[in-house]
């Protein structure tokens, strides 16, 4: 009789950070990035946990009864500056960085206050330190649409003005990533056609909120106070125009 396998995520917790910089230190590529850096990841991390301006998401199997972290996501909520130091050459790898600025007491992650202030005017901009998948996982499809979904859940509710990531492991990574729908495209980067590309972003969109109906409902006006959350306004103004555009029917 086969196992049965339950895949689930959840917030990272102090417990969780040995095994989750195990996974990063021994991926074959993400790894090596680190270099001497790996060793202050631990200390930051854990330091980072109670912090307003810290999304994270621990993935994991259990399968006879045994939990086994398979994939570790952590994003973070930074300044303007920090963002544009980013894009300047010499380019460098978003999580060594982020380690080593950590390790001089230099945080570029906004205060619980910065962030209510960024999130109510403005947006906010988020830079992914890390989606890692644990060595021997990546030939599992079905995986990242866990990932993307995890994704979704842990930044839903904010303003966002920007999001960051670091390269894609591999060739074969990035084609699942973007057959997932797990990748944001910038319309002003070359090789943007928005002619080819768009009608099967709307699909993916359209099937998305018809699955989650909840992203149309308005926030609670306290939930919009007490936590400076925007109202989701914006998705049914996106989705009265893709269903124009499309012909769709809700």
């Amino acid at each position: 009789m086969d196992s049965f396998v339950s895949s689930r995520w959840r917030p990272m917790q102090p417990k969780d950070v040995r095994e989750c910089v195990e996974i990063v230190a021994s991926h074959p590529v993400v790894g090596p990035r680190y270099g001497a850096a790996i060793a202050d990841l631990p200390k930051a991390w854990l330091r980072l946990l109670t912090s307003d301006a810290m999304l994270t998401g621990v993935f994991e199997e259990t399968e006879r009864g045994r939990i086994r972290p398979w994939c570790i996501g952590v994003s973070v909520i930074v300044t303007d500056d920090f963002l544009a130091e980013l894009k300047k050459p010499p380019l460098s790898w978003i999580g060594p960085e982020l380690a080593r600025r950590l390790a001089r007491d230099e945080s570029p992650l906004l205060s619980a206050r910065q962030l209510r202030e960024a999130n109510m005017a403005g947006g906010l901009n988020a830079v992914v330190w890390e989606g890692c998948i644990r060595a021997g996982y990546e030939d599992r499809p079905d995986l990242f649409h866990h990932i993307m979904g995890g994704f979704l859940d842990s930044h839903r509710g904010y303003l966002w003005k920007e999001i960051v990531a670091s390269n894609a492991e591999s060739v074969d990574r990035l084609e699942r990533t973007l057959y997932s729908g797990g990748r944001l495209w910038d319309p002003a980067a070359p090789g943007h056609d928005p002619a080819r590309r768009g009608k099967e972003k709307r699909r993916r969109l359209l099937a998305y909120l018809r699955d989650h109906p909840e992203e149309l409902r308005p926030l609670s006006r306290k939930a919009i106070a007490t936590r400076g959350f925007t109202p989701s306004r914006f998705l049914h103004a996106a989705l009265a125009t893709i269903e124009q555009e499309t012909g769709a029917v809700r």
